[in-house]
């Protein structure tokens, strides 16, 4: 006789949690039923979890204050996931932002929770970004410890993503320490501002001055709903298929290039600036993003002059796994399954 199934409510008292390692993202990723649903209450338990203190779990740079949320999906081989921001400074949480880091970080969450898992004879697994609704497929390393290697992260692009960039084709100036200086706003879950200046050139000050200038013209321009600190990225194109590149996030400078900024900085170069890529294969676009301590490979997909992805690789680290315990002050309840007979 199988055994009846009650729920009840509890006081919850902990939230189990992973830290993981993607690419230069340090992420916690929890499963979305041990949080309140989403709302003011969730939003409150991140913020106390991660900016607490004494024992918050995030850290100084906004690439250490990142969560990701994993959910179910209906299909074995997929699931969702949401992401939030969280600014250390101001203890503010965005949660219409994308990371592509996150997505791998999700999937490697999914995976070992048995949330989600690839195909018979597959190494694929879907999710969608809640926040933004960007719909990612995931490569699943091959070896036994997925958590020691490189995931790949495949944005898919819906036929209208190569309309929306085209339209901020037209460059935009600016007037920064008596200088003019010339730049594109792209919103691609993100908010990008792409800057024609040597990425050695820029520093904190002159990201913040240029951020603050480029929100008021993304509102005016209706490609922002409200002012809004977007990435800065300064990029000199050394050839067809080198491009030298930084990103600035609240006047600070990324340890790399963030992956959904190099896949946005690729679809731009090939949509808006394709005359500027001399000897570049547009059948089979490739571009390698350098950066001041490493580089990123980035593919993007193209068909009839549709782009239709982009695709990188992200090393993605399991750091550690457990339970953190829940602030008095953002105490809550959960529904618990539990047997009976």
């Amino acid at each position: 006789m199988q055994p009846s199934i009650t729920t009840s409510l509890r006081r919850a008292k902990e939230i189990p949690c992973m830290i993981i390692c993607s690419g230069t993202s340090r992420l916690v990723v929890i499963d979305g039923r041990s949080l309140p649903e989403p709302g003011p209450q969730r939003n409150d338990v991140l913020l106390g979890l991660m900016l607490g203190k004494p024992h918050g779990l995030g850290g100084e740079s906004s690439q250490s204050n990142r969560v990701a949320v994993v959910t179910s999906d209906s299909r074995r081989e997929a699931f969702h996931f949401h992401f939030y921001q969280l600014i250390h400074q101001t203890g503010q949480m965005l949660d219409k932002m994308e990371c592509s880091n996150a997505a791998a970080a999700a999937g490697l969450f999914a995976r070992l929770s048995r949330i989600a898992r690839p195909a018979e004879s597959d190494s694929l697994i879907h999710t969608t970004n809640t926040a933004t609704g960007q719909k990612i497929t995931l490569s699943i390393p091959s070896q036994t410890e997925m958590w020691k290697h490189p995931w790949g992260v495949r944005f898919e692009l819906a036929a209208e993503v190569s309309e929306d960039v085209r339209a901020c084709a037209e460059p935009l100036h600016m007037l920064v320490d008596g200088r003019e200086l010339t730049y594109h706003i792209v919103p691609r879950g993100n908010l990008f501002v792409f800057c024609q200046i040597a990425p050695q050139l820029m520093t904190p000050e002159l990201s913040m001055q240029i951020a603050e200038v480029a929100s008021q013209k993304a509102v005016e321009l209706g490609r922002a709903v409200r002012p809004f600190l977007p990435k800065i990225i300064p990029y000199q194109i050394l050839d067809g298929t080198h491009v030298q590149a930084a990103s600035y996030f609240e006047g600070e400078l990324h340890a790399s290039m963030p992956g959904s900024a190099s896949m946005a900085l690729a679809l731009f170069l090939l949509l808006v600036r394709p005359d500027d890529l001399p000897g570049q294969d547009l059948s089979a676009p490739r571009f390698e993003i350098l950066f001041k301590d490493g580089s990123m490979d980035v593919a993007v997909g193209l068909k009839d002059g549709v782009a239709t992805y982009t695709e990188f690789f992200t090393p993605v680290r399991l750091l550690m796994h457990g339970a953190a315990p829940i602030p008095p002050e953002h105490s809550f309840m959960i529904e618990v399954r539990e047997e009976e007979g």
